[in-house]
């Protein structure tokens, strides 16, 4: 069960954060920008935060499944959960349906044209690994 729960770390890369921090950045830039209350500050942050880590976990994961069998033959990511086949592609996709959904959730709290705006990037995430 552990080696289960540390290769879904692994397929998220919570184990380095960079690149979700990276992501949250532009956010925390956005929400100073706006000059919110202290409350307003914080609540926005940790939100951007969590979605950030979040939603790069599933594109880790999607990328991962799009790209498992070239994986498999660099050094750098043969060992990566779905390449491995640690992990199977029904449990990586798995993953990405319950990342998606905590994303989700996390649109609730935001204004209605930021979410269109969202929803509208999604194909171009999605179809972002292909590109490569």
């Amino acid at each position: 069960m552990n080696n289960k729960v540390n290769n879904f770390i692994n397929l998220g890369r919570f184990n380095k954060p960079l690149g979700a921090l990276l992501l949250a950045w532009p956010c925390t830039w956005g929400v100073m920008i706006a000059n919110p209350e202290i409350n307003s500050l914080i609540f926005y942050n940790t939100l951007f935060f969590f979605s950030a880590f979040i939603m790069r976990a599933a594109g880790c994961a999607w990328n991962d499944i799009l790209d498992r069998n070239i994986d498999r033959m660099v050094e750098r990511t043969k060992y990566r959960p779905i390449a491995a086949k640690t992990l199977s592609i029904t449990e990586g996709l798995l993953f990405i349906i319950i990342c998606l959904v905590l994303g989700l959730f996390t649109l609730l709290f935001l204004p209605t044209k930021a979410i269109v705006i969202c929803l509208i990037s999604i194909p171009f995430i999605i179809l972002y690994p292909l590109t490569k």
